[in-house]
């Protein structure tokens, strides 16, 4: 992993060890502004910087766009095929020196090119696997084995339609990149070559993104989260952690399920410490969770939408910025509720909030960038990023990325909403 690379369960920040700091004492303006086109309903990808670039995408697209001026560096599509369909991406963009990595609705791992977003290889693992079937049932009936492995792989099935999908944001370490598919198991892929170095399978499927530290690498299931060893895809331990987010700190990994955040040792899965993040949490709203990790503290946005600071080696709470289930003007809906994973720069914790209130029988749905003192808690400013978006119904399905994307680097704020609009703020 390169330098100042913070892993953080679902996004990859690289953040510059000379990166300027926001003022504390000063709110941010927005300095550009560019809309990323998308169809309705369909997740925005990113932001993740990289240096003086930052990734930004939707459907089969992805940009890199100047973190400076907001200039498109380069923009490309990506296809199943030469002339084929259409990829749908869907993880966020995770980097590793001069590599961009993300996942496609097949489960397919691309590596791209950071420079001008050329395609260097793609992991399939539903050939790769396919490949394995045959392999292994060499020289009995080479048609019913063709249907057997065609049957237990989908073959006949577009690679963006596959059951059982789940877009997993890679993370890298030791020339591996580690991400998870629910058809096609937990992976490790050879970074140079997008050879397969090994693969777990969980039972019940894997259900999200891993998280990588001390020699261990994160598989979470439904029922549980495993620890594999990195070189070789061994179990080392298991922990009875349903849907757990996962992030790894300099000496623990972390887990949040529902309200609960716990602390493991990476090599042994000893248990550390076990705490609540408050016992409000919506339970139906788990998407709306996040997870970063320094060396002395973790921010947690739980699933009812409050910002909490723990302590990394007790899990002590140190703060909490609470959300409202009341909208102040006495109407139904949310008041300054966090959503995703927040940022860290410099003395102050950032996260984007949200406010919904139903007027004339539409929900309205004001976004704002947040941010605290990170000692404290105490609210330093904040910033309307996307005041005035009408939100769907709300008995309608949620959006694949209904919290919008953060990223910082440089003194400067981006911040993806789900209308598609990616800003500068510095």
């Amino acid at each position: 992993m390169s330098p100042g690379a913070a892993v953080l369960g679902a996004v990859i920040l690289l953040i510059s060890g000379e990166a300027r700091a926001l003022d504390p004492g000063r709110a941010p303006s927005v300095a550009w502004s560019v809309p990323i086109e998308c169809p309705a309903r369909v997740a925005r990808l990113g932001p993740t910087v990289a240096g003086d670039r930052v990734l930004a995408g939707c459907g089969p697209s992805l940009s890199a766009l100047s973190t400076g001026s907001g200039e498109v560096l380069w923009t490309r599509s990506y296809f199943v095929a030469e002339g084929g369909a259409p990829r749908t991406l869907c993880s966020h963009p995770a980097l590793v020196d001069d590599l961009v990595l993300i996942v496609d609705l097949g489960t397919n791992l691309l590596a791209l090119g950071l420079a001008d977003g050329s395609q260097r290889w793609t992991h399939d693992p539903v050939a790769d696997a396919t490949r394995r079937c045959l392999a292994a049932c060499a020289g009995e009936d080479e048609e019913e084995c063709a249907e057997t492995c065609g049957e237990t792989y989908n073959l006949d099935w577009s690679p963006w339609q596959r059951p059982g999908m789940l877009c997993s944001t890679p993370v890298s370490v030791g020339g591996l990149a580690f991400y998870g598919a629910q058809l096609t198991g937990s992976r490790a892929v050879d970074l140079q070559t997008g050879a397969l170095r090994w693969v777990h399978h969980l039972d019940p499927a894997a259900s999200g993104s891993p998280a990588a530290g001390g020699g261990t690498v994160t598989a979470s299931s439904e029922v549980a989260v495993v620890g594999l060893d990195q070189q070789t895809g061994e179990v080392r331990w298991s922990a009875e952690v349903p849907s757990a987010l996962a992030a790894a700190g300099h000496h623990a990994v972390f887990l949040l399920h529902d309200d609960q955040l716990s602390a493991r040792e990476p090599s042994s899965g000893e248990l550390l410490w076990t705490t609540s993040t408050g016992g409000r949490a919506d339970l139906e709203a788990g998407w709306r969770r996040g997870l970063t990790t320094t060396a002395e503290r973790l921010y947690v946005v739980d699933s009812a939408g409050d910002l909490v600071a723990v302590s990394a080696s007790t899990g002590a709470e140190l703060w909490r910025h609470q959300g409202s289930r009341e909208h102040p003007d006495g109407s139904d809906g949310l008041w300054r509720v966090a959503c995703g994973t927040p940022a860290m720069s410099d003395g102050l914790v950032l996260a984007v909030v949200e406010s919904r209130s139903e007027r004339a029988g539409r929900w309205e749905r004001d976004l704002a960038l947040l941010a605290l003192d990170a000692t404290t808690g105490a609210e330093r400013w904040q910033v309307p990023v996307g005041a005035g978006l009408t939100a769907v119904d709300e008995d309608a399905p949620l959006e694949p990325s209904p919290c919008p994307g953060l990223a910082l680097a440089e003194g400067t704020a981006f911040v993806l909403d789900t209308s598609g609009l990616l800003q500068a703020l510095r």
